[in-house]
């Protein structure tokens, strides 16, 4: 009986590790663009456009990056609705729109947030 038991446990195991360290890692990422996108709120509050469009295109290309992995790991929906949000806020980045862009950071942070929230090992991700 123990032979028969240490094969499911094992795997058990290794698919918790695997969801701890997932869960890790976009915790990690999220943390990293919810930075990046501070840093465009702020050269957008100083209306500096030149380096809120520099930090969010860096932001985007960083968010770019993972996205085959988060293909395999997210929700689509809670993706998509970043991806979305990127793009919404480099188009009013470059129209220089104060109000609409800090709305749409705040916004993407948020979803952001809510992506690596998604993500976490907890008994409600798990149920």
């Amino acid at each position: 009986m123990k032979r028969r038991m240490w094969i499911p446990l094992t795997v058990l195991a290794a698919i918790a590790a695997l969801s701890l360290w997932n869960g890790h890692a976009v915790s990690d990422r999220a943390a990293r663009w919810e930075r990046e996108l501070a840093l465009v709120e702020s050269a957008v509050r100083q209306e500096d456009w030149g380096a809120a469009r520099s930090a969010l295109t860096e932001s985007y290309a960083d968010w770019g990056a993972a996205q085959r992995w988060l293909q395999m790991v997210a929700r689509h929906d809670a993706e998509d609705d970043a991806e979305a949000l990127y793009r919404r806020c480099l188009l009013l980045c470059q129209e220089e729109d104060r109000t609409g862009a800090m709305e749409g950071l705040t916004e993407l942070r948020s979803r952001i947030g809510a992506l690596a929230g998604r993500e976490r090992l907890t008994l409600g991700n798990v149920f």
